[in-house]
């Protein structure tokens, strides 16, 4: 009786030993959930309503974020360009996560930011302006 009983206590320490050791790596191996990527329609809903003043060689111009984009997409290399892609850029750091901006306009792109990585989720915002889309990414790093 006595060999029994030796033989229940270790299988009980055995069996505990593996169920600890299943839970562990239940946890230590399964990623953690990646949270949504945040919501690109907001943000690109602020640049369109959004006023800013752009210097150029005219001097300023006053409008909203995405008439600028707009104006300045069909020459990407303008001094213009470069000024909205600042103004642009900005705003783009201000925001949680991290963002992107593509305006298409008569066969050319003025792409602002550094677009997301192909293995990260995004959202996107689509919003026209005259003949130009203005693409908005936004995604977690």
């Amino acid at each position: 009786m006595t060999a029994r009983g030796v033989s229940t206590a270790v299988d009980t320490v055995i069996a505990v030993s593996l169920i600890a050791a299943a839970v562990t790596a239940l946890f230590v191996l399964t990623p953690a959930p990646q949270p949504s990527p945040p919501d690109a329609g907001p943000a690109l809903d602020a640049l369109a309503v959004t006023t800013a003043t752009v210097n150029t060689t005219t001097g300023p111009v006053r409008a909203t974020v995405a008439t600028h984009l707009a104006a300045a997409a069909p020459r990407p290399d303008s001094a213009y360009s470069q000024a909205v892609a600042a103004l642009v850029d900005d705003r783009l750091d201000a925001l949680p996560g991290r963002a992107s901006v593509a305006a298409r306009a008569d066969g050319t792109v003025l792409r602002i930011g550094t677009p997301p990585p192909r293995t990260v989720d995004t959202t996107a915002a689509v919003l026209r302006v005259g003949t130009t889309s203005i693409v908005l990414r936004r995604w977690w790093p």
